[in-house]
């Protein structure tokens, strides 16, 4: 049995609506405001949090799983928390009052004069308030993260989750190609852009990657009309990884890190904290600020390559295939590389079994069309009328492979709202705000009506 339904909980509550005990003084209310603000709010965001990620993301054993779906294990932590919480603030105020048999009689001389508007209840109210909008502020901070390896298919599962699921999609893979741009880029002076002009690595990533020639160079040429400028050292317009237009050129970027890894180490240390950073902050925005979808989902291709970033995201979803049509995609996505370049670049990403060991869900995007493509190019060679036979041929693989795909994002999307919602689809400060004020109104009944 639950503690709101036991009769303490009706004793303490009759006692604090039916106390004639003055309203704090002003050090009262001064002590009353720090301890609200430093204690009590902060554990009941730590709660908040701990609730959400425990209902999420607790491996359970699989005869546990078998007998408990993830549906009722979310009711039943809500309900747990609720508890345990409601206790506390009860016994923080249970003090305030005396829980003598004789001192809550209904009959008590002068109740119903000042019924509610006493010290104890007030700070009971206040203390209520505050814990429900601290567990509110921090079970909200919960993002997903969709992840997977190179040329798996994360681009499809994004388009399916953001048009089918409605969640607010956000592209750690933009915010790192916007943060190679010049901070004098129009993308980044635009009000919804991602990356913010004091966010862009663009000036020390020239400043790392230019070797002693450059360097040389620079300080022989006085660029005064030139973009850069002088107060960018050891760089100038010839740098090796600029294109024409005087932006980094991410083809050469990327053949000179993938070359050794030291270079890639050199390029990982300037841009994944200034990825962190906007990717956090634009995640906060969504969450808490003027978004209306259900939850915001973060796409980072290299979650787990990048250490504790995952301990940021409540769930984890991992897009996964073979690693022969991973190979085989990626090599058909980008002719320009090498077998050899193809290889480099899967290796450089952790295997693709410990990042399904290591998922809350996977999507497997490991469907085979070929003999459906075969027999569709048959078909259409027959016909030598027919024209744009290749186009007509891919859509219809690309239309099989995302209605294949559409089912495993919806039970996918099940499955992060049972986990998070339960049976009720609720959120712990909802269920603490409904039951707080249901055993308030019994209590107030039974006072009422006499028959406490």
């Amino acid at each position: 049995m639950f503690f709101w339904t036991r009769p303490w909980t009706t004793q303490v509550l009759v006692a604090l609506a039916s106390s004639d005990k003055a309203m704090p003084t002003i050090p009262e209310w001064i002590f009353e405001v720090w301890m609200d603000s430093f204690l009590l709010l902060p554990l009941a965001i730590v709660v908040g949090q701990v609730h959400i990620r425990l209902s999420a993301s607790l491996k359970l054993p699989k005869a546990v799983r078998a007998s408990l779906p993830p549906a009722i294990w979310t009711l039943l932590l809500q309900c747990l928390f609720s508890d345990v919480f409601f206790r506390l603030l009860l016994w923080s105020v249970a003090g305030l009052v005396d829980l003598q048999e004789d001192t809550i009689i209904a009959t008590t001389d002068g109740w119903k004069d000042h019924w509610g508007w006493n010290g104890p209840f007030i700070l009971f109210t206040v203390r209520l308030v505050v814990a429900i909008l601290g567990v509110a502020v921090g079970e909200t901070f919960f993002p997903l993260v969709l992840t997977g390896g190179i040329a798996c298919g994360k681009s499809t599962i994004s388009k399916l989750l953001a048009e089918k699921a409605q969640f607010h999609m956000i592209d750690a893979d933009k915010i790192g190609h916007q943060i190679l741009l010049p901070p004098w880029h129009e993308q980044l002076n635009q009000p919804d852009a991602l990356v913010t002009p004091n966010d862009s690595v663009y000036v020390r990533i020239l400043e790392t990657f230019a070797n002693d020639a450059d360097q040389a160079a620079a300080a022989a040429t006085e660029n005064n009309d030139s973009k850069l400028g002088t107060a960018v050292a050891g760089i100038h317009d010839k740098h090796p990884l600029l294109d024409d237009d005087k932006n980094i050129d991410r083809t050469k970027l990327g053949a000179r890190i993938f070359a050794t890894p030291a270079e890639r180490q050199k390029l990982n240390a300037i841009t994944h904290p200034k990825i962190f950073y906007c990717l956090i902050k634009n995640m906060a925005k969504s969450l808490y600020f003027g978004n209306d979808k259900p939850f915001v989902c973060a796409e980072v291709p290299l979650l787990f390559e990048s250490g504790a970033l995952r301990y940021i995201f409540g769930m984890v979803l991992v897009v996964a295939c073979t690693e022969t049509q991973q190979f085989n995609r990626l090599h058909k996505r980008n002719p320009e590389l090498s077998v050899e370049e193809c290889q480099k670049r899967i290796e450089s990403q952790l295997p693709m079994t410990v990042k399904v060991q290591r998922a809350d869900i996977v999507l497997w995007n490991d469907q085979d069309y070929s003999s459906l493509s075969s027999n569709n190019k048959k078909e259409e060679e027959s016909d030598e009328k027919k024209k744009g036979a290749p186009q007509e041929e891919d859509e219809t693989v690309k239309a099989q492979r995302e209605a294949a795909l559409s089912k495993q994002v919806d039970k996918a999307v099940r499955m992060v709202r049972q986990k998070t919602g339960g049976i009720m689809e609720t959120t712990l400060s909802r269920l603490m705000l409904l039951l707080s004020a249901s055993v308030v109104l019994s209590a107030c009944f039974k006072l009422f009506t006499g028959n406490v």
